[in-house]
Order: C-alpha cells, then sequence, then structure tokens
C-alpha cells in the first residue's frame, strides 16, 4: 500500500493508509469504524460490508460468512468507476487483485 500510496498522491488521489492487522475482537467493531483501509458499511452475523469511496472510483467489499459452514467465506466486491482516472487506475489493479484478497484472506486466518 505504501507504493500505490506514492504513487497516486501525485494523481490527486486518496491516501488510503496501509493495510495493517487490527487484531480487535469481531465484538469491538461498529458500523462506522475504520478496518484497515476500509469503513464498515454494514455488518450482522453473517456478512460484513466494506468500502472505500474517492473522487475516481468506490469500492465494496462483501465478506459473507456461509450459513452452517463456519470454515469458509466468501468474498466479493463491486467497483464503480466514475472517470477515466478510475479506469485507468482499474487497468493494473483489476489483474492482481485476486492475489491481494486471496493474500489478505490469509492473513486473516492467522
Amino acid at each position: 500500500m505504501d507504493m500505490r500510496n506514492a504513487i497516486v498522491r501525485h494523481l490527486g488521489l486518496k491516501d488510503v493508509g496501509a493495510m495493517r492487522a487490527d487484531r480487535r475482537a469481531a465484538e469491538d467493531y461498529r458500523v462506522g469504524d475504520r478496518m484497515g483501509i476500509f469503513n464498515i458499511f454494514a455488518a450482522d452475523d453473517n456478512e460484513l460490508l466494506l468500502g472505500i469511496d474517492d473522487s475516481h472510483l468506490d469500492v465494496r467489499v462483501s465478506v459473507l460468512k456461509p450459513r452452517g459452514d463456519a470454515s469458509r467465506y466468501i468474498v466479493s466486491t463491486v467497483v464503480h468507476i466514475h472517470n477515466a482516472l478510475g479506469r485507468a487506475y482499474m487497468l493494473p489493479v483489476a489483474r492482481i487483485h485476486p492475489l491481494v484478497v486471496r493474500a489478505m484472506m490469509r492473513a486473516a486466518q492467522a
């Protein structure tokens, strides 16, 4: 994230901070809190909805725990692109995104 922030700062985009591990217990988070680089938009027993908004795009991440299967999670992302800068930003990001999500989920297991 440091490299990303250094590059996009020159383009006028938001420095989203670091993806750092915050080891608070799940029940200590509330809607409106920040979790890593994301804001918590909604949460219930089965799903966590995270997001981040900027002038070039909005991102939403759903982490869903299927009912009856505590060992699996389904991660879905949606990106709403606002302009040409958002399209240009997503070109490289879309290619590495699956790797980043997998790494984040592995880190969450630890």
